[in-house]
């Protein structure tokens, strides 16, 4: 009874913090935000992810806008670039309209929004963006809200395949046999760090975890996410021991 408390308690203590970012363009306008290529389908004058378990992101904003001669709301690429965040931080991206700078500042709580603009914008310019074609490229659209907040979760955020995994995974009594199947299936797809990294959150020892995880971080498509990876570890030993081997 002991010994299971004990395994019941350590993901508790070695959680760690999570951030929250919110995009919105200097003039308010209606966008849509893909997020280490995840594409949410939702489009609001701001779009706010909560939970972001990682440091680095790959972020691409869309202008929304509506084809006069079909009807269709049709996307146009505004920004595509990576930010970084720290753990435990709430962040305001603000993406400026004329010079299409990213602004991204650490804040204590976001600025109202009103009358189409910010009331305190921000002046520091932190990411400058990746120049991209301003052609119009389709963006499936359900609604166009003031405000969207999205809560990033493995579970909520991941496709059909890696859904599919899970419950394939969680059929399965032994971590041994969860991580056959976890390697029959990056045998034959791609995966990505964020996926990797909920992979291993399906397995119930540490032990299990390490040695799934030498296994993905040769698989994982965005290599220079690995290190998100050592997040699924509850030992500081296990994750600097991960940390080191990526280095090599």
């Amino acid at each position: 009874m002991l010994l299971g408390l004990l395994l019941a308690a350590v993901p508790v203590f070695a959680q760690k913090p999570v951030s929250t970012v919110r995009f919105t363009t200097s003039e308010l306008q209606p966008i849509t935000v893909i997020l280490n290529d995840r594409d949410f389908n939702r489009v609001g004058r701001s779009i706010t992810f909560k939970d972001i378990p990682r440091k680095r992101h790959n972020v691409q904003i869309y202008e929304v806008v509506q084809d006069s001669r079909t009807g269709n709301k049709r996307g146009i690429k505004l920004y595509s670039g990576n930010i970084k965040l720290e753990p435990g931080k709430r962040y305001e991206a603000i993406l400026d309209m004329k010079s299409r700078n990213l602004r991204v500042r650490p804040v204590r709580e976001f600025a109202a929004l009103r009358g189409g603009e910010h009331t305190n914008a921000g002046t520091q310019p932190a990411v400058q963006p990746s120049r991209s074609s301003s052609g119009l490229a389709p963006v499936p659209v359900q609604t166009i809200d003031d405000e969207i907040t999205i809560p990033l979760s493995f579970e909520d955020n991941l496709g059909p395949k890696m859904k599919t995994l899970k419950a394939e995974m969680d059929k399965q009594t032994l971590d041994k046999d969860k991580i056959k199947a976890a390697r029959n299936f990056t045998d034959k797809n791609a995966v990505s760090a964020y996926e990797a990294r909920a992979v291993l959150s399906w397995l119930l020892f540490e032990d299990s975890k390490v040695e799934l995880a030498q296994v993905l971080k040769d698989k994982v498509t965005d290599k220079e996410n690995l290190d998100m990876l050592a997040d699924a570890f509850s030992f500081e030993s296990n994750k600097t021991r991960f940390l080191d081997s990526l280095k090599k």
